[in-house]
C-alpha cells in the first residue's frame, strides 16, 4: 500500500471536497487519530474531516485508508468557523537526523493554507509577527501579560490536553496548524498528525516548543493546563465513551 493525495477539479468536488489525503493507517497508528480527532471535537477543537474508507482503483480493491481533508479554508467553513482567514502551518526543518524543529522566530518558516481575504491582494503576515514578537519577547513579565490576547487561552489548554491523551508531543512541531479568527484577533490550533507514544515523551514539559515550554512555566498557567487535562480524565464518561467509540472503528474496519 502506498497513500495518496487527490485534487479534484474546483468546479467538481468529490463529496464536498477539492483535495483529500488517503493514508495507509499504520502511518496514523491504526484508529487511534481518527480518535483523537472524536476526542478533539468533544473537547471544542476543530479538526479537518476524516473517516475510514475502502479505496478501489481500476475496481481492484486496495484495502482500507484513512481519509481526510487537505487544509483549506474549507475545512473551517464546514465547521461554521469564517475560512477567509490567515491558516498557517510550520515548513518542515530537520534541525538532527530525526529531529523536526520548528521556528518559532522567523515568519519565512511558515506557510499560508488560506488568506485573509481582509487584506487583499497583500500577503499579510502581520497577525503572526504579532504573535511570534510576543514569544520572543526576552520579558517573561511582557509575555505572561500579552500571549492571552494574540492566543485563545482555552484552545491551547484544550489543544495540548488532546494530545496528552495519548502522551505525544508530535503534532506541536513541525505539524503545527493554527488560524488567526479575525473577528476576534486570537490565534486557534488545530490538532493535525497527532500520533502516539507508549510512554512520555522524554522531558516533556521541558523540550517542548517554545509557546508550551514558555507557557507552563508559569505556575498559574501549569495549573489551568492540569485543570483543563483532568477535566477530561477526571469524568469517567470519556473513558466510557472513547472506549466505545474506539470499538466501534474497529468494528467498521475489522472485516
Amino acid at each position: 500500500q502506498k497513500s495518496w493525495l487527490i485534487n479534484f477539479n474546483n468546479k467538481n468536488y468529490f463529496q464536498g471536497a477539492n483535495k483529500i489525503n488517503l493514508i495507509i493507517p499504520v502511518d496514523r497508528y491504526y484508529l487511534i487519530e481518527e480518535l483523537s480527532n472524536y476526542r478533539a471535537k468533544k473537547l471544542g477543537l476543530a479538526v479537518p474531516p476524516s473517516k475510514f474508507v475502502n479505496l478501489f482503483v481500476n475496481g481492484k480493491r486496495e484495502g482500507v485508508y484513512w481519509q481526510v481533508e487537505s487544509f483549506s479554508k474549507d475545512i473551517l467553513e464546514k465547521q461554521n468557523i469564517p475560512g477567509d482567514v490567515n491558516l498557517y502551518g510550520s515548513l518542515d526543518f530537520w534541525d538532527a537526523p530525526g529531529s523536526q524543529y520548528l521556528d518559532f522566530v522567523n515568519i519565512y518558516s511558515w506557510k499560508k493554507y488560506s488568506q485573509d481575504s481582509l487584506s487583499g491582494v497583500i500577503d499579510n503576515y502581520s497577525d503572526l509577527k504579532t504573535f511570534l514578537d510576543i514569544v520572543n519577547n526576552p520579558s517573561d513579565e511582557y509575555f505572561y501579560n500579552n500571549i492571552w490576547n494574540i492566543l485563545d487561552k482555552e484552545n491551547f489548554y484544550s489543544w495540548v490536553a488532546q494530545q496528552y491523551l495519548v502522551t505525544s508531543t508530535h503534532q506541536s512541531g513541525a505539524n503545527i496548524r493554527l488560524y488567526f479568527e479575525t473577528t476576534r484577533g486570537k490565534f486557534y490550533f488545530i490538532p493535525w498528525d497527532v500520533s502516539m507514544f507508549s510512554t512520555p515523551p522524554a522531558l516533556t514539559e521541558l523540550n517542548y516548543n517554545a509557546v508550551i515550554t514558555r507557557v507552563l512555566k508559569n505556575p498559574e498557567f501549569l495549573h489551568e493546563r492540569n485543570a483543563a487535562l483532568w477535566k477530561y480524565v477526571g469524568d469517567d464518561k470519556n473513558l466510557e465513551d472513547d472506549l466505545k467509540r474506539y470499538d466501534e472503528l474497529d468494528a467498521l474496519t475489522r472485516n
